[in-house]
């Protein structure tokens, strides 16, 4: 694909309201040195702040029907070049369609809609990692209460064995009495579907958001690595004492992160270069985001989510800035530097209130 540089791009982001990720990746493109024609899209007319966009348009939810043809609409009328998904429903819509769209000479940053499924299926996506020899936390299937009795490894994390983001529907159990109580709650909710038991590890205080760059062709660009702050209530989920005197290393408290994450960035070598590891063997591509801790055992990734981060906007503020970098390597074929300099330092994050016109 090939661009005159004196031409404009445009830019359609999807999912833009609601705090998501389609939202940071507007923030990290409007930092660009590079004049791009942003397009927004919401199945929320509320949630969509237009002043922010070229224009803004309402879309169905991605599991309407009609997703697809309104989305490929947009994109022929208003000659998009470029295509970012902005909430994980669409993430997996558009990666069924990623075919269509690249006849289209679009640039759509997405992993296969295989590597998706793995990633976003904790259970699948812990034995992957198992089977790398990458050594994850414990993490069992649970479907009922009578397989609580095979748990030994608490206190451990209850959560949907897919669409968790956020930290919606996770849970602490420090004991089988809780666990018990967990599963009775949970098994109607979710019926047929099963949730996951894994195991708690390390404390919130070594708690890392890290992300991973690659481009198209499966090379390495760079890596970023963010030490959350988990003392603000607005990072946190859900904090709980420690009862268990037994495994004091974990801490005064037991806790949960929320999808809000501010912290310390800085080099974290050994963290960064663990992920980077990962990425690569797991075969993905554009911009991962891995979930870890660091423990006495070694560093535990808990999750794995392909696509841009909630810390997207923050990145972009240190000068790691991985939606404009991979338009223009991908689109506009500049030349971008491996392992590229970027500032170091903490970002904190705070409520922003807005009357929608």
């Amino acid at each position: 694909m090939w661009y005159d540089f004196c031409i404009m791009l445009n830019i359609l982001v999807t999912g833009v309201g609601g705090g998501g990720h389609g939202e940071q990746i507007v923030k990290a493109l409007k930092m660009s040195e590079k004049n791009y024609r942003i397009f927004g899209a919401d199945c929320d007319e509320k949630a969509l702040d237009r002043k922010n966009f070229k224009k803004s348009f309402v879309l169905p939810r991605a599991t309407n029907s009609s997703y697809l043809e309104r989305l490929t609409e947009l994109v022929v009328n208003n000659k998009i070049d470029v295509l970012f998904h902005g909430s994980e429903p669409e993430l997996l819509q558009i990666s069924k369609a990623i075919d269509h769209f690249r006849e289209m000479n679009i640039f759509v940053p997405i992993n296969r809609y295989s590597d998706l499924q793995k990633c976003m299926n904790k259970l699948e996506l812990n034995r992957e990692l198992e089977s790398l020899g990458l050594d994850p936390p414990k993490t069992i299937e649970l479907s009922n209460s009578k397989e609580i009795s095979e748990i030994d490894f608490y206190p451990v994390v209850v959560k949907p064995m897919t669409d968790s983001g956020g930290s919606n529907n996770v849970f602490i159990a420090q004991n089988s009495v809780q666990l018990k109580d967990l599963v009775n709650y949970l098994k109607p909710i979710y019926q047929e579907s099963s949730f996951i038991v894994q195991e708690y590890v390390g404390t919130g205080m070594d708690e890392y958001t890290v992300g991973v760059l690659i481009d198209g062709h499966g090379q390495y660009i760079n890596s970023i690595a963010l030490r959350r702050n988990l003392s603000s209530q607005l990072s946190v989920k859900i904090r709980m004492p420690n009862i268990l005197k037994n495994r004091s290393e974990l801490g005064k408290d037991l806790i949960i992160s929320s999808g809000i994450s501010q912290g310390d960035i800085h080099n974290f070598g050994e963290i960064r270069e663990f992920c980077k590891l990962v990425v690569q063997k797991l075969g993905l591509v554009y911009s991962i985001n891995l979930q870890c801790r660091m423990t006495p055992k070694g560093i535990k990734i808990f999750e794995i989510n392909p696509r841009f981060s909630g810390t997207t906007s923050i990145r972009a503020l240190f000068g790691y800035n991985e939606p404009d970098i991979l338009v223009r390597k991908e689109v506009l074929n500049e030349k971008i530097e491996n392992e590229f300099e970027y500032q170091y330092g903490t970002a904190t994050r705070s409520l922003l209130e807005r009357i929608v016109d």
